[in-house]
């Protein structure tokens, strides 16, 4: 193929090297997926596939015809693609990589992208080449990783994405060889595999840097052995706001073992933070009531803090709509009906809150409990309140409960 010496080549450069290549035209893009050296392939293939398909899928596979390794921009294309006509020469590119030293040490010599376009295409014949790549790395005495990549981890991610039992237990195994961190596409693979045998790696990441990864598969997978971790991310304020979201929703959907280590941090955390009150009051409304929950939201009622109050309203709406599977208590009609007599009065005191997020929250909240109560105070407030987000709150609900 040509190069960059040639006129067509430098006119080529020339323009990747201003940044346009999602502008250039269709005979540039070619000659840079074709060349081997453009400088952003998957800008390159993504415009490709958008601008003329069938004509960027032949002039990537006469590349990798050629060689395989050399046009990662070519690999890219095709998996983007989902083209099966590339997946022989991939195959051999991935199998042919596979080095072996006489001391047993494996060195895998392709190009990353050539595992992602496998993972990405798939089918029989992808999944038998990775699966024999990673055979042939964990049986080696020892793996050889180059300073400027790590084709494993290119490899783990192509494992989750096929996604099958005998992929899932081969990028497991890998996770047990990991000597450096993975690139933060790889973590999202793995969280996104909704493995519960990656629990324990994905506890052991929360203390690194793919923290915002770890908890998106434990938002999906968590399991007992992962509490301690997640509740710890709660109280001691770790991450950003959404990483203790996060952490505070895969603690309530692990059911009854969440509810208990949820009512055990509030019993035991005086005066918790701001971030941790707002978790608290959060979490307390992913779980059917018991007097101490409902306790300790009244308590959060008339917290400082106005995001504290809004969390809690909206809690005690939450709480006593939901229907889990496995309540924490079996209510008697009697105990029903003063639960539902302290929620009513709880919500009509956040009606009258100085925040409007707390007034707006206690509004939407009367629409999951549907009490007629409520009815006077919900109508003045979408007759009076100053501000407009409140109003539209009160009216929703006053709908759903007189037409229910």
């Amino acid at each position: 193929m040509t190069g960059g010496g040639t006129a067509k080549g430098t006119r080529t450069y020339a323009w990747l090297n201003r940044d346009e290549a999602p502008h250039a035209p269709l005979d540039v893009l070619i000659e840079a997926l074709e060349s081997g050296r453009a400088k952003y392939p998957v800008n390159i293939a993504c415009e490709l596939i958008h601008r003329r398909p069938s004509e960027a899928a032949h002039a990537a596979l006469r590349a990798l015809s050629e060689r395989a390794d050399w046009y990662p921009a070519a690999a890219v294309l095709l998996g983007r693609l989902g083209d099966t006509r590339a997946v022989p020469l991939l195959a051999a590119c991935a199998l042919g990589s596979v080095t072996r030293s006489a001391d047993g040490t494996v060195r895998l010599g392709c190009a990353a992208e050539v595992f992602q376009a496998l993972g990405m295409i798939g089918g029989g014949e992808a999944e038998r080449a990775l699966l024999d790549v990673a055979e042939a790395c964990l049986g080696a005495t020892a793996l050889a990783r180059p300073p400027w990549f790590d084709p494993v981890g290119a490899l783990v991610a192509a494992l989750c994405t096929v996604g099958t039992p005998p992929c899932v237990d081969a990028a497991l195994a890998f996770t047990y060889l990991m000597e450096r961190p993975w690139d933060a596409s790889v973590m999202r693979r793995i969280a996104e595999a909704a493995d519960a045998r990656f629990v324990p790696f994905l506890v052991e990441q929360l203390a690194g840097p793919d923290l915002r990864f770890a908890l998106l598969g434990l938002e999906r997978v968590a399991t007992p052995r992962a509490l301690p971790a997640l509740l710890r991310i709660v109280t001691d304020g770790l991450g950003t706001r959404d990483d203790r979201y996060r952490a505070a929703r895969a603690v309530t959907r692990l059911g009854k073992d969440g509810w208990d280590d949820v009512l055990l941090l509030v019993r035991d955390t005086r005066d918790p933070s701001v971030r941790v009150a707002r978790a608290m009051a959060w979490m307390l409304g992913e779980f059917p009531w018991e007097d101490f929950a409902l306790h300790h939201l009244r308590r959060l009622l008339v917290h400082d803090d106005p995001g504290v109050r809004a969390r809690a309203a909206d809690s005690l709406g939450r709480g006593w709509a939901a229907e889990p599977e496995s309540p924490p208590t079996a209510l008697s009609a009697g105990q029903a009906a003063r639960q539902l007599d302290e929620v009513v009065s709880a919500l009509l005191f956040a009606l009258g809150d100085e925040g409007h997020r707390t007034r707006a929250r206690a509004s939407t909240a009367f629409g999951r409990v549907r009490h007629t109560r409520a009815v006077p105070s919900l109508r003045w407030i979408a007759e009076t309140d100053p501000v407009r987000c409140v109003r539209d709150a009160a009216s929703a609900a006053l709908r759903v409960i007189e037409t229910d």
